[in-house]
């Protein structure tokens, strides 16, 4: 009989020391988790607390409450948007049919409305209102009234 107590007894702590270092373990955990969701003292102390005071019921509790996503995953989901917007607001359109085209095409290819026109000299895609080509130097046209140095 005194050994069945004995057993009881190293089962008892045993199981003790395991309901103890899982708690330990939960408020590690929360701790860490925590950080990587908010940058605010107040929720990580209030989650800390939470986890710590009430072991089991405040681990499930955390789970729900606790911010959805990271800061790394908030931060990357920011970037991808920004990317987005950077992508949309430099896509261009034609101005006839409002069609979305590249920034090296030379005619619209739903409507064929010419976009840009070639240098004569170098054939590199330039603006219309470009009077001289950025890549060879060529000019193109000279405004009115002005007379092209480069033509006498």
């Amino acid at each position: 009989m005194e050994s069945i107590g004995r057993v009881l007894t190293y089962g008892i702590a045993l199981l003790g020391a395991f309901a103890a270092s899982l708690w330990l373990a939960s408020i590690v955990w929360c701790y860490h988790d925590i950080r990587a969701r908010t940058l605010d003292i107040y929720v990580r102390l209030f989650a800390l607390l939470l986890v710590t005071l009430l072991p089991l019921l405040g681990v499930a509790l955390y789970m729900v409450l606790r911010p959805r996503e990271t800061l790394d995953e908030a931060y990357e989901r920011s970037l991808g948007e920004e990317a987005l917007l950077r992508e949309i607001e430099q896509a261009e359109y034609c101005p006839t049919c409002g069609h979305r085209s590249h920034n090296d095409y030379l005619l619209c290819p739903n409507c064929q409305t010419q976009l840009r026109t070639t240098c004569p000299k170098c054939d590199r895609v330039n603006e219309f209102h470009w009077p001289v080509c950025p890549y060879c130097g060529n000019r193109h046209h000279a405004p009115s009234g002005e007379i092209d140095v480069h033509e006498h």
